[in-house]
């Protein structure tokens, strides 16, 4: 504020002081009309007052309407993408409600070597479907990557769907060149689909439920794990690129091995 008063003061004197400097100049060279000297000179300030005046009211006219633009244009652009962002949890809830009857499934292939039941009635009957596994995390992303309201979000939103979407082809190619059901040489490896890191993680989960698992159904537990890990790892990644007023999941109670009894269907939805 002093700041401004300053200049203020600065441009009042220096106007004064150009009047007088002009005005007694030309009073000297025009002594007979030393009236009409001042007369001009101050003629002369108000004609570029003026025009100064009008260069700055346009100025700031123009800088506020740009201002302004860029103001409904950011306010636009957020709008839209909470849309997505308000979309994708939506879709997040179905997926985390997928994961939490899959930790369910996981719970029933905990089998000891003392349960004698058959593997067809532990497997076909109780868990639910290696395929329909992937399923639940990949269908909900893909309706999402293909809905044109996905443009408006932001990149990295963009991206970790790209992943997760990648990640559940790559389970899904990787079952296919193993044998799950194989019980006789320990767990068998996927040199061709997993990361070096993710045959690590196999291997280290067999090395802790090896003693555990009865071993006919070990590599089924083992990968059914597995893949739980991988894909929850994706929703987690999603879930960092939404703004947290825009995670409405928080808002729900999850509750470990009780998957929610009612989920929310958008309007175009496949039943």
């Amino acid at each position: 504020m002093n700041k401004k008063l300053s200049l203020i003061i600065l441009a009042v004197v220096g106007v004064f002081g150009f009047v007088l400097f002009f005005g007694f100049n030309l009073s000297n060279i025009f002594p007979d009309n030393k009236l009409q000297a001042y007369t001009l000179v101050i003629s002369f300030v108000g004609l570029f007052g003026t025009v100064i005046g009008a260069y700055l009211g346009a100025k700031i006219a123009g800088d506020n309407a740009r201002e302004l633009y860029e103001h409904q244009k950011n306010q636009k652009n957020y709008e839209k993408r909470s849309k997505v962002e308000l979309l994708t949890s939506i879709k997040l809830i179905e997926v985390l409600n997928h994961s939490i009857r899959i930790e369910n499934d996981i719970e029933l292939l905990y089998v000891g070597e003392n349960d004698k039941r058959d593997i067809k009635e532990i497997i076909e009957k109780s868990v639910i479907n290696i395929d329909d596994l992937i399923d639940g995390y990949a269908k909900p992303i893909i309706e999402l990557l293909e809905d044109k309201e996905l443009y408006n979000g932001t990149i990295g939103l963009y991206k970790s769907l790209l992943k997760m979407f990648n990640d559940c082809n790559r389970m899904q190619q990787h079952i296919k060149v193993i044998n799950m059901y194989d019980k006789d040489n320990g767990h068998p490896e996927d040199y061709y689909i997993l990361k070096e890191h993710e045959r690590k993680m196999i291997q280290e989960l067999y090395n802790d439920y090896v003693s555990h698992v009865r071993k006919d159904i070990l590599s089924t537990f083992i990968e059914y794990k597995f893949m739980k890990i991988i894909l929850d790892q994706c929703i987690q990644n999603v879930l960092k690129n939404i703004d947290n007023e825009n995670k409405l999941f928080e808002d729900l109670k999850f509750y470990k091995f009780l998957s929610l009894p009612y989920t929310i269907k958008l309007k175009g939805d496949s039943k």
